[in-house]
């Protein structure tokens, strides 16, 4: 029970730190082994964090509809012992980071949480693109850890998808609830709809521009495979707003998508399919 505290289901976001190995082509169990401690900083750092923002909201998640059920706020773990734990995965976290040349990111998504727990989750767009930041800086991070340059095509790309995604969980909580438990409100949900559609379709887009920039032949050896791959992520990003719009989702889409078996496998397809690409020669297809 303990260990719900630390949130380890979203621990999968972390894999992220691994985006830009994949997207360079470099993707093998030796990536993997290499990224275990990078992974492992990260998700305690993020854990820290999760703790740090339950204590801050205590009086809100009481009254959320599903945060009520968390243990810090049901009060089945004291604060002193939440924030005696929170303090000890930063320490380590800290330490880690520091061994591995990577605190500068450590420190800037710690810093921009506490910002975002006090101030920019209370400002509307704002808050959207702080969310989106918190991914972006896992992906940089991964890049840093792994000494692999983030290219633009990867960041422009990473910036639409999770900026639909955040959008996405703030429509669905609308959708979802039949009281606030967000800045948004119902008058809110076309400007959502609009946005989570509008920044989902412009990572299609983006998609399209870099599949066939000529930089792509060097990692990639079959562009057919790279090619089918792509209905699939429309097919996975028109999901989840079909999904948003009708209030039918987790309240966290990551933690949604590993759960539905749809998005699942889809997320799956996708992910293999680009590997392939990457792997198998196009005189094979």
């Amino acid at each position: 029970m303990y260990f719900k505290i630390l949130r380890t289901h979203h621990w999968l976001k972390n894999l992220l730190i691994f985006l830009p190995v994949f997207a360079a082509g470099l993707f093998s169990i030796d990536y993997l082994i290499l990224g275990l401690p990078g992974f492992i900083i990260f998700s305690i750092t993020a854990s820290s964090i999760y703790i740090f923002n339950d204590i801050a909201d205590i009086k809100k998640d009481k009254k959320h509809p599903t945060k009520k059920n968390r243990l810090i706020a049901q009060n089945k773990i004291s604060i002193n012992t939440a924030l005696i734990t929170s303090f000890i995965l930063i320490i380590c976290a800290l330490v880690g980071a520091y061994f591995y040349n990577v605190l500068n990111f450590i420190l800037i998504y710690i810093l921009l949480n506490i910002f975002y727990t006090f101030f920019l989750k209370k400002i509307k767009i704002i808050d959207l693109v702080t969310l989106t930041s918190f991914y972006i800086i896992r992906i940089f991070y991964g890049g840093s850890f792994f000494e692999i340059e983030i290219s633009l095509w990867l960041f422009i790309f990473s910036f639409f998808s999770f900026i639909s995604l955040s959008t996405i969980k703030r429509l669905n909580e609308v959708k979802k609830y039949k009281k606030s438990v967000n800045i948004y409100i119902k008058s809110d949900e076309n400007f959502l709809s609009i946005l989570s559609v509008t920044a989902g379709l412009l990572s299609v887009f983006v998609l399209i521009f870099y599949f066939q920039d000529s930089n792509v032949e060097i990692i990639v050896s079959n562009k057919i495979l790279l090619w089918i791959s792509f209905p699939l992520y429309f097919i996975w990003i028109t999901l989840m707003n079909y999904l948003a719009i009708n209030g039918k989702m987790n309240d966290d889409p990551l933690v949604h998508a590993i759960k539905d078996k749809t998005s699942l496998i889809l997320i799956f397809l996708i992910t293999f399919l680009i590997y392939l690409s990457q792997t198998m020669k196009a005189s094979l297809f």
